[in-house]
C-alpha cells in the first residue's frame, strides 16, 4: 500500500510539473546562400541631383561579386568592386570592397530574416566600433539600404530598384 501511495504521489507530481513545461520552438535556420541570390542583377538608386548609384551583383560559384559605380550626369564616376564569400563555419558572409584609389573596407554580414541582410563594418575582419548597413527587401525588385554610424544613428537611406 505504501509503495502504491508513493508511486501515485510521484506520478501526480510529474503530471503537475509537466503541465507548466513547454517545448522549445524550433527556429528554421535561414539558407544564407539561397537568400543572397536575391541580389543577383543590376540595381540603381537615385542618390542626388543627376547622380545614380549602380550595383551589379554577380554569382561566382558559391561566391558573389558586386561592381559598384556612380553615374554623374551620365558619366561614370567612382567605382568599386566587392568580393563576397560565405564562411560555413561561422555561418556568415565576409566581404571586401576596394576602390580604384586603393581604399578598402571589409565587413561581416548575414541574413537576419528572409528579407533583411545586415552587414557590420570591420577592420581586417575583426569587429570593432564601426557602422552597419541593413538591406531590406520590400519586393523582389526593390530593396532599401540604410547606413548607420558606429553610434547607431542613420547616416543615409537609399532605395534600389532592379533594372536587369
Amino acid at each position: 500500500m505504501k509503495k502504491l501511495f508513493l508511486t501515485t504521489r510521484i506520478a501526480v507530481f510529474i503530471l503537475i510539473c509537466s503541465t507548466g513545461m513547454q517545448a522549445q520552438t524550433t527556429q528554421t535556420k535561414l539558407s544564407q546562400l539561397e537568400l543572397i541570390k536575391q541580389f543577383i542583377g543590376t540595381w540603381q538608386s537615385n542618390v542626388g541631383k543627376d547622380s545614380v548609384d549602380v550595383r551589379e551583383w554577380l554569382n561566382y560559384g558559391n561566391a558573389f561579386l558586386m561592381n559598384q559605380y556612380k553615374l554623374v550626369k551620365g558619366q561614370k564616376g567612382s567605382e568599386g568592386i566587392c568580393n563576397i564569400g560565405f564562411d560555413s563555419e561561422e555561418g556568415n558572409f565576409k566581404g571586401f570592397k576596394i576602390g580604384l584609389d586603393g581604399h578598402y573596407v571589409d565587413w561581416i554580414g548575414l541574413f537576419t530574416s528572409e528579407k533583411i541582410f545586415t552587414i557590420y563594418g570591420t577592420k581586417n575582419f575583426k569587429t570593432g566600433p564601426y557602422g552597419k548597413y541593413t538591406f531590406t527587401f520590400e519586393s523582389p525588385n526593390i530593396y532599401t539600404t540604410t547606413n548607420y554610424n558606429k553610434d547607431g544613428i542613420v547616416i543615409w537611406v537609399h532605395k534600389f530598384t532592379k533594372v536587369q
